[in-house]
């Protein structure tokens, strides 16, 4: 479950898929212990941003829906058993994009709509956020497995606006995003922060030996999924 706009209707998945699991396997992992490594993903969206990028030592805001709160609750989890000897990571993720990603979700949605020359209807289309490119992603990933236990940001480190993406994806196609965008305040989240972007600075020196670090983000980003859907 990583919507947050799901997560108000289905707040028991939300908990089971993003807390409850995260636990029952590290109770079973610590009972026998076995000698594994327990990867959890995270969200940046448990922090205060303060309108600057979020790095490890900013602040837990307060959990205003289901999949914040279950999420601080895994984060806080992540770091007891750590404290108990076990090799368990806490992933913290932003945005990340993939050509296999539901439909309703804003990049994907935006590129369908030029595709298909409709007119869509959007909420705040002024909030920064952190978009990030799946496969490269999961790459860092794979590499964290190399390094200690701890937990670590991965996400591209860059901002985009919703107006940035909205207007670059029209312009692919050479259309007036004016004629197809309706902003409605009805769809604005309650609560909503305006900036939510990763401080990459401390993860690129824990991988820094592995030279590798997010090349596609922004408009590359943003032409490879038009182009790949």
């Amino acid at each position: 479950m990583s919507s947050i706009a799901k997560s108000f209707k289905l707040s028991k998945e939300t908990q089971i898929s993003n807390y409850l699991g995260a636990k029952k396997f590290l109770e079973v992992i610590y009972k026998h212990k076995f000698n594994i490594k327990f990867f959890k993903s995270n969200s940046g969206y448990i922090f205060q941003n303060n309108n600057n990028k979020i790095n490890l030592n900013s602040k837990l805001t307060k959990p205003f829906n289901p999949y914040i709160f279950a999420q601080i609750k895994a984060y806080k989890l992540i770091k007891h058993h750590r404290k108990l000897g076990m090799n368990c990571y806490s992933i913290i993720f932003f945005n990340i994009e993939s050509l296999l990603k539901p439909k309703e979700f804003f990049i994907k949605k935006i590129c369908n709509a030029v595709k298909q020359e409709k007119n869509i209807n959007v909420g705040n289309i002024n909030n920064i956020r952190d978009f990030s490119w799946a496969p490269e992603i999961m790459e860092g990933v794979y590499l964290l497995h190399k390094i200690k236990p701890c937990d670590i940001i991965l996400g591209s480190g860059k901002g985009m606006s919703g107006k940035q993406i909205i207007k670059y994806l029209f312009t692919l196609k050479k259309l007036n995003y004016k004629k197809y965008i309706n902003v409605k305040k009805s769809l604005f989240k309650k609560n909503e922060k305006k900036i939510i972007v990763s401080s990459m600075k401390e993860t690129l020196r824990k991988l820094k030996k592995f030279k590798w670090k997010p090349k596609i983000f922004g408009e590359k980003l943003l032409y490879k999924m038009y182009n790949g859907l």
